[in-house]
């Protein structure tokens, strides 16, 4: 019987140290690379936040691209039912980048809808790129669904959903 109390002695000061310690920690702030946008109404930063994502393919950086991307970043391509995380869409950007081919996003029908610190952006997508022309697509046809969040003044994208299709 004697084993059992040991073994719960431990576990019960484990447990409680864990708790405060854990308690302590959940209280560190998340630090990211975003830089501030200037101020103005939410819906207004958040169209910058689009067109940062512009900007980014007309420079040809992933970095840029993700700059505004927050570290949970989720991206879903209906499409071929794929998930993926920041660090795999910054791998994929990457490759795609690193062709040195031209690359060119053109975004319309952007809707923002605003509920408190929570944004979501609908909108219709088209990339241009001469890689794809070569592939013998002339452009990739796509709808998306943006989800933002503003964290400590900043809208970072959290979600960013998308179905595509091939322009031949």
């Amino acid at each position: 019987m004697k084993p059992y109390f040991y073994i719960l002695a431990v576990l019960l000061v484990g447990g409680t140290a864990g708790y405060f310690i854990g308690q302590r920690s959940a209280s560190v702030t998340e630090v990211s690379f975003v830089e501030s946008l200037p101020p103005g109404t939410d819906e207004e930063s958040v169209r910058q936040v689009m067109d940062r994502l512009v900007e980014a393919y007309k420079l040809h950086d992933p970095m840029l691209l993700h700059r505004d991307c927050a570290s949970q970043y989720i991206e879903i391509n209906a499409n071929h039912r794929e998930v993926r995380s920041l660090e795999r869409t910054l791998i994929s950007a990457h490759e795609t980048f690193r062709s040195g081919r031209s690359f060119n996003l053109g975004l319309s029908a952007l809707s923002v809808k605003l509920s408190g610190p929570t944004a979501v952006v609908e909108g219709h997508y088209l990339l241009t790129s001469d890689a794809l022309e070569e592939q013998g697509i002339q452009a990739i046809d796509g709808d998306a669904v943006w989800l933002l969040s503003k964290v400590s003044g900043q809208w970072l994208i959290y979600l960013h959903s998308k179905t595509e299709s091939l322009r031949k």
